[in-house]
């Protein structure tokens, strides 16, 4: 088992590596190699750990809390979509929101994975929009409270819920919104600046937004024409793509409504808009923005008179969305499986190139190694591994695969 070299493996490598640095140490002796993870806020790493308590620091007790949260994002979909519709009796447009939601092809791709930008996030913006459209604000700042703690994103969240609740004349609710916003962004900075990663966090920022390359203010930035094509290419549309597209001109409704539903959509726009040149290295961090367009669209169609006033349509649009969503499903279902297989020629070569690091350094000795795939490698090799300095240079121009450091 173990980490390979793909999105799920670094994630996973990655986060694996800063639980074993909070399972041996305190938040304020961090290990070098998690050094980086200081541009986030704790919520993974502590949520990551309690699992592995009991499973040990293996990929399981890194996906157990993601899978989890991935069931209840489909339950607060459906919640969502029911409290928004106020319908009464049987209403299957809940139940396809949830099934929307779970067979999405970015979700089923991304929502077990071991970061923030999965499931995690997402679980905790559905519910938060299902607190705040029951009149709920102390359950919708717990909401808030989950899913900034696991990402940034959670700051959008409680900036678009503050908005909504001040478009809907509830300026109380928009009050409490706001100010847990701003108590909560300050919260974070101040928890990130004690342990030194306020650097980290701006060279965070300057390369998320497309202000510098890839790690390096001297670096070339994609820019944003190359950024969104590289978006373009992520292709985790899918087979739900007519629910996508659909999501965009429901989305304009939603907004005319003043609907709690436009939301979700418009946090993970807005994340995708604002940084934008992270977006196009990360193909996951799209999941909140299709995801949630999705969403709209199946409240969208049950709103269009032209289906609903035809009782032939208005019964077969449900049972077809239905087998659609089903075979969807059963697409995600492969490709996730698929990229699951392709992964695995990397996962037994970082496991031996990892024994061998691990025999022939002792623990503890920092590592220069030229590997792209380094938080796998560190994982299999459980060694802190060093990167982007010039020593790594001296390794690769040598020919070897790593060197302790002096």
């Amino acid at each position: 088992m173990g980490f390979g070299e793909s999105d799920q493996g670094w994630s996973g490598a990655f986060y694996g590596q800063a639980v074993r640095a909070l399972s041996w140490q305190d938040w304020g002796a961090m290990r070098p190699e998690v050094e980086l993870y200081l541009d986030h806020p704790p919520g993974v790493v502590w949520l990551a750990w309690q699992p592995s308590q009991l499973l040990g620091h293996g990929p399981l007790a890194m996906r157990l809390i993601p899978w989890l949260c991935g069931g209840l994002a489909a339950a607060g979909a459906a919640c969502l979509v029911q409290a928004e519709r106020e319908t009464e009796g049987a209403d299957p447009w809940p139940a396809l929101a949830a099934l929307a939601t779970l067979v999405h092809p970015a979700f089923a791709t991304y929502a077990s994975l071991p970061d923030p930008q999965g499931s995690l996030v997402w679980v905790g913006v559905l519910w938060a929009c299902v607190a705040a459209r029951l009149q709920r604000p102390g359950l919708a700042v717990a909401a808030m409270v989950w899913t900034a703690w696991m990402d940034w994103p959670g700051l959008l969240l409680g900036a678009f819920l503050a908005l909504w609740a001040l478009l809907n004349k509830q300026k109380r609710n928009a009050g409490i919104y706001a100010g847990s916003t701003v108590l909560l962004g300050g919260g974070i900075l101040a928890w990130i600046a004690a342990l030194g990663g306020l650097p980290a966090l701006w060279a965070a920022f300057l390369h998320r937004t497309g202000a510098t390359g890839f790690l390096s203010e001297s670096s070339t930035p994609m820019g944003l024409v190359p950024s969104l094509q590289a978006i373009a290419e992520h292709h985790l549309w899918g087979a739900t793509w007519p629910l996508t597209l659909l999501g965009v001109p429901a989305l304009i409704w939603a907004l005319r409504q003043r609907s709690i539903l436009a939301v979700p959509a418009c946090v993970g726009l807005a994340h995708i808009a604002l940084f934008l040149q992270g977006a196009a290295i990360h193909p996951y961090w799209q999941l909140y923005a299709i995801s949630g367009l999705s969403l709209l669209s199946l409240v969208y169609l049950p709103q269009i008179p032209a289906l609903m006033q035809r009782k032939g349509l208005r019964l077969a649009l449900p049972i077809v969305l239905l087998i659609g969503l089903s075979l969807a499903g059963a697409r995600s279902v492969a490709r996730a499986r698929v990229i699951w297989m392709q992964e695995a020629p990397s996962r037994a070569m970082l496991r031996i190139t990892g024994q061998a690091l691990a025999q022939e350094t002792e623990p503890g000795q920092r590592v220069h190694s030229p590997e792209s795939r380094l938080p796998a490698l560190a994982w299999h090799a459980d060694r802190v591994i060093v990167w982007e300095s010039s020593e790594d240079r001296e390794v690769w121009r040598d020919g070897q695969q790593w060197k302790v450091a002096r």
